[in-house]
């Protein structure tokens, strides 16, 4: 008698345990907002987190536009773009007339053709062809004299260049900066750059002159006559 009952609750105890070994352990989980229930925890999808998946980014629906990015639920957005989703760009409407605003711009300056300068590109740079009265700061002293400046589209002429007497050719850029590559006139190496200010007013460029073993930095400041 004894034996069988050790033997009853011997089956009784493999029973019980085959019952509990295919229990699922996802019955009673319910993984909600697309999660998926796995070994008895919820895999959620991208956007939402928590034990059910209960928790929803607060990005999750927000969709920043033009590079801004989202944070907690609001958009910072870029200098140039604005509004709720970085929808406004700050530059539409800012008059370019001979010129275009870069898609990477920040702060809405017109980039101008080749031949035009100003802040909305409407001047034409022959305009500013003519006669430049000169001060120049240089290592060697401070001078005055006359100059002739000439453009045509991006090129820059240069006559009694740094009161040398000679000719100085350089290129203007969209942004009205210039550059003077190296050259040689008269013996005399020349090099520099410098810029146009948005009015036209004043050419300001700045050098270095170089003869053998001497050499002098100058800047020069040019108005026109």
């Amino acid at each position: 008698m004894k034996k069988l009952i050790n033997y009853t609750l011997l089956v009784l105890s493999i029973s019980i345990a085959s019952l509990n070994s295919c229990k699922d352990p996802c019955k009673d989980v319910n993984c909600i907002n697309g999660g998926a229930c796995n070994d008895g925890e919820c895999t959620c999808p991208q956007g939402y987190s928590g034990e059910f998946c209960e928790i929803e980014d607060p990005c999750l629906s927000t969709n920043c536009q033009n590079g801004g990015t989202c944070v907690s639920g609001n958009c910072n957005c870029p200098p140039r773009y604005s509004g709720t989703n970085c929808q406004i760009d700050n530059c539409e409407g800012v008059p370019c007339v001979n010129g275009t605003i870069p898609s990477t711009s920040e702060n809405c300056e017109c980039e101008c053709d080749p031949g035009y300068f100003g802040s909305d590109c409407s001047q034409n740079i022959s305009i500013l062809n003519g006669y430049y009265s000169v001060y120049e700061d240089c290592l060697s002293g401070t001078y005055t004299f006359t100059c002739g400046i000439s453009f045509s589209s991006n090129i820059i002429i240069i006559d009694n260049f740094g009161d040398y007497g000679v000719t100085i050719q350089g290129t203007v850029n969209s942004s009205g900066e210039i550059n003077i590559p190296s050259q040689t006139e008269s013996s005399i190496t020349f090099s520099g750059y410098g810029n146009i200010n948005p009015s036209g007013s004043v050419i300001s460029i700045t050098y270095l002159a170089t003869s053998g073993t001497d050499s002098d930095n100058c800047e020069m400041t040019c108005t026109p006559q």
